[in-house]
């Protein structure tokens, strides 16, 4: 166990997920901790090396002391940072810009080349230096804001935009508005949607027998990732609150691809 106030935050700093800190304090807070967060010793003290969002959910539960791994000690800025990375490189959800972004301000702190990253962090010169490529086509205006203000998954959503200055334009408004992921998407495909010319989607809304009420989209429907997630979910409950087949069949079908058995 840890004084939660005694541990130094990592070296290679990520941006805080909300949502993922939300969910993980609820579980700690009514299952407790079932892992312990990583660290190294640093002196008297310790330092941070996996466990971010969990060491910030013991801090809002107000707890006092945290399960702690101590995989280290006084190890060297490499070697420390490169244990962050490898971590983390592969963790779900983690993008192409979340990678490049940790590499380098592995390079940048330790001045390490291409060569002594890829040897610490089991990856391949080839596969550190097109990482570090990727960075270095990210805008500087966009860069200052990583990760302290934006978060590297949300970057990697503004990076399918490739008119720069919508680009930066865009992620102005994702730090000054704080926009939520789900947010981002909608807002990206409504630019793409403008650049094709496309005509804006018209909302049906369509009440069941049982009384519940769905809208949804009858244009675009393929391009709209986050509508498509939620058309799925009502679909799964159209059997239960009686939505006609004659509509139920057209919805599952433009979903599907093929019509679904009906029911």
């Amino acid at each position: 166990m840890a004084a939660v106030f005694g541990i130094e935050p990592p070296l290679i700093q990520r941006t805080e997920d909300d949502a993922n800190r939300e969910s993980i304090r609820k579980s700690m807070a009514r299952d407790g901790q079932h892992f312990p967060i990583i660290v190294v010793k640093v002196g008297a003290g310790y330092r941070l090396v996996d466990g971010q969002h969990r060491l910030a959910a013991a801090i809002s539960l107000g707890w006092k002391e945290i399960q702690v791994r101590v995989i280290g000690e006084d190890l060297p800025r490499l070697v420390e940072m490169s244990l962050i990375l490898s971590l983390n490189r592969n963790r779900k959800g983690a993008s192409p810009i979340d990678q490049a972004i940790m590499l380098n301000q592995l390079k940048e702190a330790t001045g390490s080349t291409v060569l002594q990253i890829a040897e610490q962090v089991g990856m391949s010169p080839a596969a550190v230096q097109r990482s570090l490529d990727i960075h270095n086509r990210i805008p500087a205006e966009i860069r200052v804001l990583i990760p302290s203000k934006l978060a590297p998954s949300k970057a990697s959503l503004i990076a399918q935009i490739k008119d720069v200055p919508t680009q930066i334009k865009l992620a102005q408004m994702v730090v000054d508005q704080n926009l939520s992921r789900e947010m981002l998407l909608a807002e990206i495909q409504e630019i793409k949607r403008r650049k094709r010319g496309d005509k804006k989607a018209k909302p049906v809304t369509v009440k069941t027998k049982a009384g519940s009420i769905y809208t949804f989209t009858t244009a675009n429907i393929d391009v709209m990732v986050t509508e498509l997630n939620a058309l799925i979910a009502a679909c799964k409950k159209i059997a239960l609150d009686g939505l006609p087949w004659t509509v139920t069949q057209a919805i599952l079908s433009k979903v599907e691809g093929d019509p679904a058995p009906k029911k």
